[in-house]
């Protein structure tokens, strides 16, 4: 999903600028939690006139459910940056996301 120099900048944390490599080692915090439910909205997509690079901006919705307490939630924002690729595909080469959750 993600092209050899792709980056990721998740909020609140240091820039991931090691490629592929650094991509695929970073720790996804919501993913890797047990009860958790995800469920995204794409909003927008938009493609260059050059048909080489292109971006999606979606919502989503985590909620994480743990026993015993209530559901945690947030509103992802999330915007990618993607590539066409030698053989037609598309990947990621920049991966950004924040909270919609309002401050406070």
């Amino acid at each position: 999903m993600y092209d050899e120099t792709a980056m990721m900048i998740p909020p609140n944390a240091e820039i991931v600028d090691e490629g592929l490599t650094g991509v695929e080692t970073y720790q996804f915090g919501f993913i890797v939690t047990p009860g958790v439910e995800l469920e995204f909205d794409l909003i927008r997509v938009e493609v260059s006139a050059s048909g080489d690079i292109g971006w999606t901006f979606a919502i989503g919705q985590i909620t994480i459910n743990r026993e015993g307490e209530p559901p945690g939630r947030d509103v992802v924002r999330d915007f990618h940056t993607w590539k066409k690729q030698s053989d037609g595909s598309w990947k990621i080469v920049v991966d950004m996301w924040n909270s919609g959750m309002p401050t406070g």
